[in-house]
């Protein structure tokens, strides 16, 4: 069968598929499900009877230090877990609970970060770049059993982010807030302002500065976390550490092997891109690049080695740099 004026239709040029943002997010979307589906095998339904009395004992207020203090998703989630229990067994209704979680963790983080690339980057570029981190992110998903925290972790990151970029700095207070709820590292938000604010060239003095007014709001971000950090420890009672520095260094020194294989995996090839592309890089990651050895001197010191789950949070960070070498470089 011929359709008509199948010659002009051939000659006519096709609508690129970058250009159509809903099927961009419908691909990024199924993508999220496909590793949500790998997460859910690998961790939850493996140790789901060990993932429901770790949710519980947050819940009850039992669990150790920072377990105890990371409220926000187990609460949330909790929630909505006892909901659909009575609809169905509990350890279902928690397994589907998470599971849609995770989902929508990585649904959120690929798509955010996609569309804050564009900004930048072209859309194949930009989509490129989503490719590689969820091609990596699966190293993510070892070596723990109930840190549901850490990919939530990273949405917050990927907004503040932006939301630094676009100077909505009022919004950045009740982020933080929200983040502090979640987990104690969202201490790193204030810091990753305080960098994305800090000149990359010299005054006529010679002598590098913060940008005008940034240290007063970073004072405030501080406070806010610090309070939040601290009103939960007041509110839930204060416990011990589980680990001590001394427990995680003799941990790490029996696993250099896994933590040296687990970081390679990670950072890859897109590592050595970020280091190459950084004078290549916009000024605004150049100066948000500041905070990958800052927080990565903080995971030597009290992190598991082989958890590079920690540094999911640093792919918004990292990835553009990695993006403007390939920019630079090659063509896409």
């Amino acid at each position: 069968m011929e359709y008509k004026n199948s010659s002009l239709l051939s000659a006519q040029k096709k609508p690129s598929l970058f250009d159509n943002t809903y099927l961009m997010m419908a691909i990024i979307f199924f993508i999220s499900w496909a590793l949500a589906s790998v997460y859910e095998e690998a961790v939850q339904i493996r140790f789901l009877m060990e993932r429901i009395k770790t949710h519980q004992s947050i819940l009850t207020g039992t669990a150790g230090s920072p377990y105890r203090y990371r409220l926000l998703v187990v609460v949330g989630l909790g929630m909505i877990t006892k909901a659909l229990a009575g609809f169905m067994e509990y350890p279902k209704a928690f397994q589907l609970t998470y599971s849609g979680y995770m989902l929508c963790c990585l649904f959120a983080l690929f798509s955010g970060m996609y569309l804050f690339f564009t900004r930048f980057f072209s859309r194949r570029l930009s989509f490129f770049g989503i490719l590689y981190v969820a091609g990596t992110i699966p190293i993510t998903f070892g070596e723990h059993f109930f840190q549901p925290w850490s990919f939530l972790e990273a949405v917050f990151f990927m907004l503040a982010l932006q939301w630094i970029y676009d100077k909505r700095h009022v919004l950045l207070i009740p982020l933080i807030i929200i983040a502090a709820l979640n987990r104690e590292t969202a201490a790193m938000i204030p810091i990753l302002f305080l960098c994305a604010h800090y000149s990359t060239g010299s005054d006529e003095y010679g002598v590098k500065r913060f940008e005008k007014g940034s240290l007063g709001w970073f004072a405030v971000y501080f406070i806010v976390w610090a309070g939040v950090t601290i009103g939960l420890r007041y509110l839930c009672g204060y416990t011990e550490h589980e680990f001590t520095f001394s427990d995680n260094f003799a941990f790490n020194k029996q696993h250099l092997l896994t933590s040296l294989k687990n970081n390679v995996v990670f950072w890859g090839i897109f590592g050595y891109f970020a280091v190459r592309g950084y004078w290549y890089a916009p000024v605004f990651f150049r100066r948000t690049a500041l905070l990958i050895p800052i927080y990565c001197g903080l995971i030597f010191c009290y992190a598991y080695w082989p958890e590079v789950r920690v540094f999911v949070m640093l792919y918004p960070v990292f990835v553009p740099l990695a993006l403007s070498y390939i920019a630079e470089k090659y063509e896409v």
